[in-house]
């Protein structure tokens, strides 16, 4: 082949490439913005179901995410690559769906394994597409304003006479009270974190008066794991106090006033009452039932002690044992029940690699992350929500974007460049 006919294959292949970048950056643009959407509409993603067979609003917006991302990345390539918390994922998410091989409720894990799989590619979308630190903190403020709308639509529900599972406790939709208190408590740390370093003054004022709001409708759920996570959701504030000129500072306290005259005045009496029983639930021993439960998933870990039962599996058990369904509420029993000690492994092991990305932020992002961390495992212990799209994006969240926030990842780097030049 002459020089010629080389010159132009190399020419025609540049020109292809430059019309796949002009293509590629608009479809990035989309799929962050959908995946904005999708964020926004987490923390009420129970409010509003389309049909039964397309789910929630929630839903259907993460499905319209997918095709501009996957045209994005068949067209662009991928621009980040891959961190051990997403092989590790991967292979929790594979070793799940092998358990259809011997679950004990074939429907259940099935129904398990696609809700797996939707939950790794929201992983994956959000550490493709909010690929820097603005992109990152946008979510953040998405997942605040998704907060917000839920916790507004709870203070309303005492006014509005719209109870959940009983006269005690409020909920929005069919979200389970403690499901929604644990979304809400995940949104405490990340509003304080936006309150004190987002460069905009209406994203910083939206997310500290979000504080009070988030604090009160935790407390309307009735949710007595909330009541005893809220002060740790709440550790940022001090240091975010600080930082503040006096004038706010004097804002700060009469809002916090305001909210201690807002829980008297809304919170009903019943709520309360609950609420201030939790000493009396550890002490009989009973844990609000929680005993039942535990024991029928020891059960069935000594059962099934390397495999487990299969993903899902667990409720149909327990209804046996207990005569209702329920979860074990214990995020960590219940995947050793279902995924056996190989599933705890992996499980533990996201967790943990989560946790060590979360000490490699930078000194501003470090606080924020080591407290929404305690605060996600801290509502994992008491809940099941090892399924829940609020855990796996708050994983996804603490991951942090591909730059900027890798202060350690960074040196690295720079060490690796500077040998091999």
């Amino acid at each position: 082949m002459t020089a010629e006919a080389l010159a132009g294959r190399w020419s025609g292949a540049a020109e292809i490439r430059q019309r796949r970048a002009l293509l590629v950056a608009p479809l990035r643009k989309v799929t962050f913005w959908v995946l904005f959407v999708f964020v926004l509409t987490i923390p009420s993603s129970s409010v509003v179901v389309v049909s039964e067979d397309v789910g929630t609003v929630s839903r259907l917006v993460g499905l319209a995410a997918l095709p501009p991302a996957a045209l994005a990345v068949a067209l662009g390539g991928r621009r980040a690559r891959l961190l051990d918390v997403h092989v590790l994922l991967l292979v929790l998410v594979g070793w799940i769906a092998a358990s259809t091989m011997w679950t004990r409720d074939l429907s259940a894990t099935t129904g398990t394994v696609f809700t797996a799989l939707q939950l790794l590619v929201l992983v994956l979308l959000v550490w493709e597409f909010a690929g820097d630190t603005d992109r990152w903190r946008a979510l953040l403020v998405a997942y605040v304003l998704g907060c917000w709308v839920a916790a507004a639509q709870l203070l309303a529900a005492p006014v509005l006479g719209r109870a959940g599972l009983d006269s005690a406790r409020y909920s929005v939709g069919d979200f389970n009270p403690n499901d929604l208190a644990q979304i809400l408590l995940v949104g405490l740390p990340v509003a304080t974190y936006l309150g004190i370093h987002h460069p905009r003054r209406a994203v910083r004022l939206l997310a500290w008066v979000y504080l009070p709001l988030g604090s009160v409708a935790n407390l309307l759920t009735g949710s007595r794991q909330a009541l005893v996570v809220l002060p740790l959701a709440l550790l940022l504030v001090p240091i975010g106090v600080r930082r503040l000129s006096p004038a706010a500072r004097v804002t700060t306290g009469v809002v916090a006033v305001a909210s201690l005259l807002v829980v008297v005045v809304l919170v009903p009496a019943p709520t309360m009452t609950r609420l201030l029983s939790v000493g009396t639930e550890f002490g009989d021993g009973g844990l609000g039932g929680r005993a039942l439960l535990w024991s029928s998933a020891l059960d069935a870990v000594a059962d099934e002690p390397v495999t487990g039962v299969g993903a899902g599996s667990l409720g149909r058990l327990i209804q046996r044992d207990v005569g209702y369904t329920a979860g074990a509420h214990n995020s960590l029993l219940s995947v050793a029940a279902e995924l056996g000690m190989v599933g705890l492994a992996l499980f533990l092991a996201v967790l943990a690699a989560t946790a060590v990305r979360v000490l490699r932020f930078r000194a501003q992002e470090r606080a924020f992350g080591v407290v929404t961390f305690l605060v996600v495992l801290a509502t994992l212990l008491p809940g099941h929500n090892e399924y829940d799209k609020s855990t796996w994006l708050a994983l996804a969240m603490l991951v942090g974007p591909a730059a900027g926030l890798g202060a350690a990842h960074a040196f690295r780097d720079r060490v690796r460049a500077e040998v091999v030049t």
